[in-house]
Formats: C-alpha cells, sequence, structure tokens
C-alpha cells in the first residue's frame, strides 16, 4: 500500500520505536515546513518533538499474528506509528484504515522481550526525585493486574513545577492531582496525556490507588 513503509530492525525494543518515531516525526516536520505555520489547515497534525518521553504517546505495538482493520482502528487517536511483528500478517483493510488515520506500520523483530507486553519497554510511571517510591507504586499496579494506558504518571514533590515542565516544554496536555476524585474530574474535561501526581498531598498507598483508576479509565476509553 502506497505511503505504509514497512521495514525491518533488529535494535533493542525502546530504541527501535524511539528510532522509527523520529524519522517518522521529522518527515512530518517536513512536509510542513512549507505550510503557513500562523495559520494551520485543517486536518493538518501539530509537530511533536521527537524525545524519548514522546514515545508512549506516538508509538503502540501489537503483537498479534494477523493484524485487522478492528486493530488499527481501536489503536489511541495520538498515535503516528504501529510496530508490528516480522512475521506478522496485516489484512488489505487494516492498511487502509492505517492509511486514512495516517498511521505508518513498521515491523520488527519478534523477541521474548517484545512478546510479554510492549508496555514494559515504555515507562509510564516516573520519578525522578525518588526512583524507589516510582518503583513501588508501578509494582503495586502490576499486581493488580492492570494493563499499561498509553499516558504517563510523573510522581512529584514539586508539582507545579513538574506542570509547567510537561505543559511548556515538552507540549503535553498535563494535570495535577492529588485525589481520586480530582483524576475523574480531569479525565472528563480533557484528554491528559501526562498525569503529574502532587507527592506533597499523596502516600504510596493513594498514590496506586489513583494511578490504578487512571489506567483503568484510559484503557476502557481505548476500548470504546
Amino acid at each position: 500500500m502506497t505511503g505504509l513503509k514497512e521495514t525491518n530492525t533488529n535494535l533493542p525494543d525502546r530504541l527501535a520505536i524511539e528510532k522509527i518515531v523520529r524519522q517518522v516525526l521529522a518527515r512530518l516536520k517536513g512536509s510542513e515546513s512549507n505550510s503557513d505555520q500562523l495559520t494551520p489547515k485543517v486536518g493538518s497534525r501539530r509537530t511533536i518533538p521527537a524525545e524519548s518521553s514522546k514515545t508512549s504517546r506516538t508509538a503502540s505495538y501489537l503483537a498479534d499474528r494477523l493484524i485487522t482493520a478492528d486493530k488499527i482502528s481501536r489503536l489511541p487517536k495520538h498515535i503516528l506509528v504501529t510496530l508490528i511483528c516480522n512475521d506478522a500478517v496485516i489484512t488489505p483493510s487494516a492498511l487502509d484504515e492505517a492509511k486514512t488515520r495516517g498511521i505508518e506500520i513498521n515491523r520488527v523483530q519478534r523477541t521474548e522481550q517484545l512478546n510479554p507486553a510492549v508496555q514494559e519497554c515504555i515507562e509510564w510511571i516516573v520519578d525522578e526525585e525518588q526512583p524507589d517510591r516510582g518503583n513501588a507504586v508501578a509494582n503495586q499496579i502490576k499486581k493488580r493486574g492492570i494493563n499499561t494506558p498509553m499516558c504517563r504518571v510523573i510522581l512529584s514533590d514539586t508539582p507545579a513545577k513538574e506542570l509547567e515542565q510537561q505543559i511548556r516544554v515538552r507540549g503535553e496536555v498535563a494535570a495535577v492531582v492529588g485525589s481520586i476524585e480530582e483524576a475523574k474530574r480531569f479525565s472528563l474535561e480533557l484528554d491528559v496525556t501526562t498525569w503529574v501526581f502532587d507527592m506533597q498531598r499523596l502516600n504510596l498507598i493513594a498514590a496506586v490507588n489513583v494511578a490504578s483508576v487512571i489506567a483503568t479509565m484510559a484503557n476502557s476509553r481505548t476500548a470504546n
């Protein structure tokens, strides 16, 4: 199918995803450089900086051996690249669906590391201030059997500063939350891509509970 490029790569999972996303975004940036930047055209896509933190927003991985149009249609709307295994079969209707949505299909080598869950190669809970705290929350989420959503959670003791960083520097749709009620409210109001947890208000158990609710809501929207 014209416009859909399929490539093979043996790079480690995360590096492979980041490399492919950078290539796609570079092409998008090049195609938009000739357009009027002050008045974007209807249907144009905003160029997102090719940073590793953007990976979870722009790329997804389908481990299925048969890729159908239904699987492509269920991908979150912000996905630009979908990785499939080099032995997967993709139907013509799936290719048409991907083309319609502007999703590029790329093939990667099937490995044992990829098989369990691609989400594990993309960190969705980040805590640069206290990594052990972030790991503790992530482990509890896994124990609850909750699937990783296509969004990020950042634990921070300085949430206002982190919020500004995510919005102004990284271009994320971000919200600070300190309770389940706030998470539910903001989820209805915004298509949040990065959640900043106010760890001045949340203890570990509360953070796990809020993250669980966010993941459940995000996965429910994706399924629908």
